[in-house]
């Protein structure tokens, strides 16, 4: 069968942005989700922050979430934000967010690798819009999608983490939530825009997500971003 973000989809959803919450439903813990969620094994070296179903954010988690976002994306993708505003973001997501951010600690017992999910009806239509700011910051708990773009994973630290954190947090994650019908749909967005596109790496990335069984569907910016689908694992 040949996946792609269209066929995976099913009719037109109503774009919702910035500070949409869960809806009273979804708030409400229900009997389903409580049972679905207790199922959920993460590595003792893997946890989920914030959302409906992550841990209580604390300060120290956000100054390093911020920390490592300026030193990964300030660098690497053109984010041109200085640790405050990274923090500041971080402080955003926290507050309005309904996907829980999935970070693993390294040996260090810091968080070295994380991954920034949104949930959300639709994915991105075009260059302009997995550039721009408006889709990436539309959250919306009754969305049947995770969509990631925002993936950091510190290089000194966090060899082979990435691929760990996806292959055993994020997607049996949203397999609990697809067994009980919050969630049908699973994207990766890859993402190298550091001024000259480094090919190599970027290969390396995709070849991780492969192994992990993903299937690329779409390319944007001439093929510097891959739309990694990973739906068909969740059934």
């Amino acid at each position: 069968m040949n996946y792609t973000s269209v066929s995976l989809l099913s009719g037109s959803a109503q774009r919702r942005n910035g500070d949409s919450f869960a809806s009273e439903r979804l708030m409400e813990s229900s009997h389903a989700r409580r049972v679905a969620l207790s199922r959920l094994q993460l590595s003792k070296n893997m946890d989920m922050i914030g959302g409906l179903d992550g841990r209580k954010p604390e300060m120290g988690d956000m100054r390093r979430l911020a920390h490592l976002l300026e030193k990964e994306w300030d660098s690497r993708h053109h984010e041109h934000k200085a640790y405050e505003e990274h923090f500041a973001d971080i402080e955003l997501r926290f507050k309005t967010t309904s996907a829980p951010t999935f970070v693993a600690y390294g040996s260090g017992g810091w968080p070295d690798a994380v991954l920034f999910p949104i949930r959300t009806n639709r994915t991105p239509s075009n260059d302009a819009d997995i550039l721009g700011a408006a889709y990436w910051n539309t959250n919306n708990a009754e969305g049947q999608i995770f969509a990631v773009r925002k993936s950091v994973s510190d290089r000194d630290f966090a060899a082979g983490l990435e691929k760990r954190l996806i292959a055993d947090a994020l997607i049996p994650y949203a397999r609990a939530l697809a067994g009980i019908g919050e969630i049908s749909n699973v994207f990766f967005y890859t993402w190298h825009l550091n001024g000259t596109f480094q090919s190599e790496q970027h290969k390396r990335e995709m070849e991780m997500h492969r192994e992990l069984g993903a299937i690329k569907a779409r390319t944007f910016l001439d093929g510097r971003i891959a739309e990694m689908i990973y739906s068909h694992l969740l059934f």
